[in-house]
């Protein structure tokens, strides 16, 4: 196809941005960073050194333009990202004095805030933004704009996930173990602030009118607010792969500018005139929404092809898209990290290079044609422009999410087409809705949205996993094979069109395939990396036990590993005891994964009647059934058995004594405290029985030892640094798969 033939300011933006952001993005490995490096260098020493070289005529401008600014960007690539943007490794260890601005109010659960850091040490420092972890009685006293003065540490993120998250919104670094903080100035509120607040009251309008549900959804549909989303719709478009529907896009920028476009047109305004004014509402719907990185990309594009047409009346939307990347990323370079950017800007070059496949210029004789034509040829068309969006997004949903949908095509031409309809009736009901009855209408669409979405993501095996190495390799490789039909020249584009194609058809089989095959292999597998959690899988389903550590970060790790064991939902989830975190521990994980069924020990006392009451609003809304449990009473997952022999009382104790009985065998869970509690005695029973055992870290203490031998325990794992064993103990489990503090471990091996 060749979509940068006789577009040389294309390519070198292209082959700028790609060493800006591949440089950084390799930051770890200094071989990849030599070799990139020495890629273009060798180029022109080829090209400038070698005589016969320079008589072939391969010394030009052009080639030169290329090389020299693509090691110019490695150069600022570097300086940027290893030494700008990362104040940690300057101030390692080394306590410091921070002046810096507030931009947002602290978050009242773990009282973090973020701050625009102005000087370090009393230099000049970057202006972008670090996260301060704040705790002292000045607490409440500051505001946002405020300015404040603290004595702390600068460090990098606990995980490179936060790393990534965090230096996509620009905040390079956190600031902990305050030791002084004072507030050196209340400043106004800033313009950011007063921008958050006039959406935010646009949103406060749009569900007061109709009702909280609906009214979330088109407030983020029509301004990018997700405050007010509900978690259900969010977690069903997530499984669908319709995500970017919700998130704002080109596609809502477009979707208002035609709007106001037709309207113009409709007043009698002129062409130019109309560019003018449409480039102007840009401007301002890019500020009124935050400014967010695909919307900008949108935006500038739509500004560049303004301008060109008030210039020449031409556009090149393949220059305009990369020359608007290339303006992002030299106003805000953090936003390479941004995956919506990315995903935003590829899935605009697949449907630019689906225009340029000529598919599309056969419409213009279906103008006349019958309505039915019409419409088969328009679901065509979308059809194939998502394929073509879906190609070109492929490889970076695969590499930066784990999970992708079967059902994404079908569900972005059904809820695209549903949304634009909700958009429309939202903006006339912002304008009339004073006058006409319009928010029954946005009620009743907006629940048809939420409903539809529900029962399509609940369709079996519609959700795949896409984190396997062989289907990472694979996409690769397409994403190779991709670029490369639509940058060459291909002289049979139907048969490379057919084969690329079949090789994505192929890879979503293969995913398919395997998600089946995963989900269906028994295993029991112990974790306690961060949490400890047992998972059960049996006949097709999947069951989790959480042993009892319950905070919003205990349901994140679950369902990363879900994520990591290639599985897509939980059939039934089993909290084992209560505590004061567990209703947040529960909707945290609720809105990150699919989940069936949750089990609660059967209340024992007023504060667990008082817990459980909290749940069930919320879980009714999710679609999760709420099941109880009872001690030593067994629940049976497939043909495997769950006893939860005893659960500890709310905040009384940290006993917790379970057993999984599968094929004959008996897999126990003992805390440390249950081999002194009221328990022991059926305790040490049940370690003579088992085939495994995990001596778990709740109810852990210093110094405990486990000293028990079991003639037909297979496996012994100690879950805990604090658990030691005495040497004759130690001897008599080496020889069977004694296993000291396991980040996993599949006991049914």
């Amino acid at each position: 196809m060749n979509i940068l033939g006789k577009r040389p300011l294309s390519v070198i933006l292209c082959t700028m941005m790609g060493s800006f952001a591949f440089f950084a993005f390799t930051e770890g490995f200094f071989a990849a960073r030599i070799i990139l490096a020495a890629l273009p260098i060798t180029v022109l020493l080829c090209v400038f050194l070698l005589p016969k070289l320079k008589r072939s005529g391969l010394r030009n401008g052009f080639t030169a333009a290329v090389c020299a600014l693509s090691l110019f960007c490695m150069l600022l690539s570097f300086l940027y990202f290893d030494i700008w943007f990362k104040p940690y490794k300057r101030f390692e260890n080394e306590s410091v004095t921070i002046v810096a601005t507030v931009t947002d109010m602290p978050d009242q659960k773990d009282k973090t805030t973020t701050l625009n850091v102005r000087h370090v040490n009393g230099k000049a420092f970057s202006a972008y933004k670090m996260k301060a972890h704040i705790d002292t009685d000045e607490y409440y006293n500051y505001s946002i704009g405020s300015n404040v003065r603290l004595v702390g540490f600068i460090k990098g993120f606990e995980n490179s996930d936060q790393m990534d998250y965090y230096a996509s919104l620009g905040i390079c670094a956190e600031i902990d173990g305050i030791t002084s903080f004072e507030l050196v100035s209340v400043g106004k509120f800033t313009l950011e602030y007063k921008i958050s607040s006039f959406r935010e009251s646009i949103t406060r309008r749009l569900i007061r009118t109709s009702d909280k549900e609906s009214g979330g959804i088109l407030s983020a549909l029509l301004l990018g607010d997700r405050e007010y989303l509900p978690s259900d719709t969010a977690l069903s478009f997530k499984r669908l792969g319709i995500t970017h529907i919700l998130a704002l896009s080109g596609m809502h920028l477009v979707m208002f500018a035609a709007i106001i476009s037709k309207l113009l047109k409709f007043l009698g305004l002129g062409k130019r005139a109309n560019v003018l004014t449409v480039s102007l509402f840009s401007v301002f719907y890019m500020i009124l929404t935050g400014l967010s990185a695909s919307i900008v990309r949108a935006g500038i594009m739509l500004i560049i092809s303004a301008v060109l047409f008030l210039l020449s009346r031409t556009n090149d939307s393949v220059t305009s898209l990369f020359l608007s990347v290339f303006i992002i990323i030299l106003i805000e370079p953090y936003a390479i990290y941004d995956a919506a950017l990315w995903l935003s800007a590829f899935s605009t070059l697949g449907i630019i290079a689906f225009t340029d496949t000529g598919s599309v210029t056969k419409n213009n004789s279906l103008a006349d044609s019958k309505p039915a034509k019409r419409a088969l040829m328009y679901v065509k068309t979308s059809v194939f422009a998502s394929l073509f969006a879906i190609a070109a997004t492929f490889t970076i949903s695969v590499l930066h999410f784990n999970e992708a949908s079967l059902l994404s095509i079908p569900a972005t031409l059904i809820f695209s087409v549903l949304t634009e309809l909700f958009i429309n009736l939202g903006l006339i009901h912002l304008v009339l809705g004073t006058f006409i009855p319009s928010g029954a209408l946005i009620k009743i669409l907006g629940m048809a949205i939420d409903r539809l979405a529900d029962i399509m993501a609940d369709i079996e095996f519609s959700q795949i996993s896409v984190s396997y190495p062989l289907i990472r390799i694979g996409a690769v490789v397409f994403a190779v094979l991709f670029f490369g039909f639509i940058s060459l020249r291909v002289k049979h584009k139907k048969t490379a069109m057919i084969l690329i194609f079949s090789l994505l058809i192929a890879l979503f089989s293969v995913s398919a395939i395997m998600t089946n095959l995963t989900r269906n292999k028994d295993a029991i597998i112990y974790t306690s990396d961060e949490t400890e959690h047992f998972v059960i899988k049996e006949d097709g389903r999947v069951a989790i036990i959480d042993v009892g550590t319950h905070s919003e970060r205990s349901a994140s790790s679950v369902a990363e590993r879900i994520s990591e064991l290639h599985l897509t939902y939980i059939d039934d989830y089993f909290f084992m005891n209560y505590s004061s975190n567990l209703k947040e521990s529960a909707e945290k994980l609720i809105t990150s994964v699919k989940v069936k069924r949750l089990y609660l020990p059967a209340p024992k006392s007023d504060a667990e009647n008082s817990i459980c009451n909290k749940f069930y609003g919320f879980t009714e809304s999710h679609g999760v059934e709420i099941l109880f449990f009872h001690d030593e009473i067994s629940v049976s997952i497939g043909e495997c058995d769950i006893f939860p022999i005893y659960t500890a009382a709310y905040d009384v104790s940290k006993e917790t004594f379970f057993t999984v009985i599968k094929d004959g065998k008996m897999y126990t869970y003992i805390s440390p405290k249950s081999l002194d509690g009221e328990k022991r005695t059926a305790t040490i029973s049940m370690i003579n029985e088992s085939y495994a055992l995990v001596i778990g870290r709740r109810g852990a203490y210093r110094d405990f030892v486990f000293k028990y031998i079991s003639e037909n325990a297979e496996h012994l794992i100690i879950g805990s640094k604090n658990t030691s064993l005495l040497p004759d103990t130690v001897n008599y489990y080496r020889n069977r798969s004694l296993v000291f503090t396991p980040d996993k471990v599949n006991l049914t091996h």
